[in-house]
């Protein structure tokens, strides 16, 4: 018994690597287009693209693939890293839309997981990112004041 024990603990040990690894092979992708020279609407598909498929196990394809529609075997679980490069693909935009966005990936994150196994939190650099955005912003890309935004995350920052 205690060998099936030792066999079970491994699979999920190698389990947990292999989805770990997967993560940040996709995190690689993320980045790539998050920290590209040309940050347009193509970027920003690709790294939603990528988060869809961490959070679902789908590819998000174009529609001449749409009848082909393939999903993953498991769904693998963004982490933390794998939204702040959306966030800053985001930001790096600089335009209000996408600043709206980030406010709200970083609301999910912060209220709620898709993954109820995998709780994210925003670490300080996701914050940051969010302020950043919100500092550069025009005071017309959001529909609430750009300062008393970034006053009440500063606050939830401290919070946690």
């Amino acid at each position: 018994h205690e060998e099936e024990m030792t066999v079970t603990d491994n699979d999920d040990v190698e389990s947990l690597e292999l989805r770990q690894t997967l993560v940040s092979l996709v995190n690689i992708m993320i980045d790539a287009w998050a920290n590209g020279s040309k940050i347009n609407d193509e970027a920003i598909e690709h790294v939603e693209g990528w988060l869809h498929f961490l959070k679902t196990g789908e590819m998000m394809m174009n529609e001449k693939q749409e009848e082909e529609k393939k999903k993953s075997l498991v769904v693998i679980g963004p982490d933390e890293e794998s939204y702040r490069g959306v966030v800053k693909a985001y930001i790096r935009t600089q335009k209000g839309e996408y600043l709206e966005q980030a406010l709200q990936l970083l609301e999910e994150m912060r209220c709620t997981s898709e993954h109820p196994n995998n709780i994210i939190y925003p670490s300080t650099l996701t914050y940051n990112l969010i302020l950043y955005g919100l500092a550069n912003a025009q005071p017309n890309d959001l529909k609430e004041n750009n300062a008393v935004i970034a006053e009440n995350l500063f606050i939830a920052m401290a919070k946690t």
